[in-house]
């Protein structure tokens, strides 16, 4: 499922609102709802009464909000790792099982997501590369080849990418194409 991210308070993710959103559980509680982390209110399914907001996704992680808040951030940053453990105040094997979810996730969401690109006057490059792990002079175990074939819009720099297997053939890809690049339209010719 792709999602339709809300951009128009970016204010509210630059690095002094952020650090200053999380300084207590409180706050980044408060913050979180406001940008669209946590839900607001959320109902009980057996008797449709509104749930108290203790145990959400991040306690399970073993991480309070706001240090959870701060890693997601880092890791969205680029900030090494080092850093990113003086930031939320834990340890360095924390914050690198954290960057390798946070990575796993983004990669799942970008694999699943129906992002569609192209369009009207847009240019959409298209192109495919082989990921089969290569042996050296042509020895030892055989890797299966798979192929990453993906494609990027010019003007917005929207892109998806999506692995094939085995064949690379019109049957396998035109799907694909169709499926996520939107195809040009020209208005029809007015004859007098």
């Amino acid at each position: 499922m792709a999602h339709h991210y809300n951009l128009l308070h970016l204010h509210k993710f630059n690095f002094n609102a952020v650090m200053e959103a999380t300084t207590d559980e409180t706050k980044a509680d408060t913050w979180a709802m406001d940008v669209g982390l946590l839900a607001k209110a959320m109902l009980r399914p057996q008797c449709t009464r509104p749930m108290r907001l203790n145990n959400h996704e991040f306690t399970k992680m073993m991480l309070t909000l706001p240090q959870a808040v701060r890693l997601i951030f880092a890791w969205c940053m680029r900030i090494p790792q080092t850093q990113a453990a003086h930031m939320a105040k834990i340890s360095e094997n924390t914050v690198s099982d954290w960057y390798a979810a946070c990575r796993a996730l983004c990669s799942k969401e970008l694999l699943d997501g129906e992002f569609i690109i192209g369009g009207d006057g847009l240019i959409v490059v298209i192109d495919e590369t082989s990921l089969k792990k290569k042996s050296k002079y042509g020895r030892g175990r055989y890797y299966k080849e798979f192929w990453l074939f993906g494609s990027v819009d010019r003007a917005t720099g929207q892109w998806f990418g999506r692995t094939a297997f085995d064949k690379r053939t019109k049957a396998t890809l035109l799907p694909i194409i169709k499926r996520f690049i939107k195809p040009r339209r020209f208005p029809n010719p007015v004859f007098f």
